[in-house]
Order: structure tokens, then sequence, then C-alpha cells
């Protein structure tokens, strides 16, 4: 899986972009502390897809800087969005998942996110929540 790093340059005072492969379970390649702002936007950082949540909050919460945030953008079950009825519609007519399997639309819940990122030592009273709908404009 590759991931879009962008990060500061202290010799240029610019900004260093790049892509690298990794796995939002493993950020061991990236030193601790490093990012002001983590951002995992739906398939983007594929941490939705991820297939032990726990481990990408304790990942992002790793390498993310001490007053830095993690910023992400989740389905949410249930949802009026297209994407969100697509999904519970086609889990209907599927198989049932392999045993362990934990579900990426749960990433929009956010008892489990805040348990996700509790266990990944983020303090809850420094997390907050969001819905809103974005629209994709094509």
């Amino acid at each position: 899986m590759t991931r879009f790093s962008l990060r500061r340059n202290p010799s240029d005072r610019g900004w260093k972009t790049g892509f690298e492969e990794g796995h939002a379970t493993d950020l061991a390649s990236l030193p601790d502390n490093t990012f002001d702002l983590v951002v995992s936007v739906f398939f983007f950082f594929w941490s939705m897809l991820a297939p032990r949540p726990f481990d990408v909050a304790k990942e992002m919460a790793s390498v993310t800087r001490p007053g830095g945030r993690i910023v992400m953008g989740n389905w949410i079950p249930s949802d009026p969005t297209l994407v969100a009825q697509i999904l519970e519609i086609s889990a209907a007519y599927t198989p049932p998942p392999p045993e362990g399997f934990i579900s990426p639309i749960t990433w929009g819940v956010e008892s489990n996110v805040v348990e996700r990122f509790g266990n990944a030592g983020v303090p809850e009273k420094n997390m907050s929540f969001v819905r809103d709908t974005f629209r994709f404009d094509f």
C-alpha cells in the first residue's frame, strides 16, 4: 500500500513531498513525533481498510508530535450519503466476512475511535468529532 507524505525539510525551510511504500499498521520507517498533522481521508491513507484498527490508531498517534493533530474523514454507518447507503445495501448481499474481520465503516462510530486512540495513549479530552457531508464534484 502506498502512502503520500508531506514533511518539513529543515535544511531549506520548505516542504518536501514524496511517496513511500508502507502500511497503516506499521509506520516504523517514520520516526516518532515527526508530523504536526496526520490526515486520513477515506481511502487516501488507507487507514479505514487496514485489518487492525487498534494498530492503525497506535501508529498514527506515534508519528504525530505532541500537540499535533490527527484528522480523519470516515464514512458513518447508516448515514444518508450515497457511499454509506451503497455499503449498507452491498453488505446485505455479500457472504459473511472471515472471522476476526473488523468493518472499515466502524471508523465512523465515535465510541470506536475513542477506544482505539485511547488505547494508543490519546486522552479522550483531546478528541473531537464533527459530522459533516463532503460532496464529491467531478
